[in-house]
């Protein structure tokens, strides 16, 4: 079965990354090491998230995920009209500008009430 993801989950993911990323961050990305050691500190964790154990290709994938939402909250918070509420962690503007940029982009609807609390975390990776 597929891995299942808990924001816990992903805040071991982030923390194991932070922790190793003067060893095996590059240029071209991050090295093979720290995916092992991210599904060894999540091993276990699906007992709790459900889903199957999560493998080191499922923790780069899930990094991929996270790193295209970062990418797009960012762009959200970068436009002009929208905003950034820091204690709930999601990406504000008024109804009529998020009407207006969901509607040349639907895929962005989902940011309207979504929250991504590891903004700030991932900013630094």
């Amino acid at each position: 079965p597929k891995a299942n993801w808990s924001t816990r989950d992903d805040e071991v993911l982030i923390e194991v990354l932070e922790s190793l990323k003067s060893q095996y961050q590059s240029d071209s990305g991050w090295k093979a090491p720290v995916w092992l050691a991210a599904a060894e500190r999540l091993a276990g964790s699906e007992e709790v998230s459900g889903g199957g154990p999560k493998g080191s290709s499922s923790c780069q994938d899930r990094f991929g995920t996270l790193k295209t939402n970062y990418i797009t909250v960012k762009t959200l918070r970068d436009l002009s009209g929208f905003g950034w509420d820091s204690v709930n962690c999601i990406v504000t503007a008024p109804d009529s500008v998020w009407d207006t940029y969901i509607a040349s982009h639907p895929k962005a609807a989902k940011w309207r009430k979504k929250t991504f609390p590891l903004f700030d975390e991932m900013a630094v990776l």
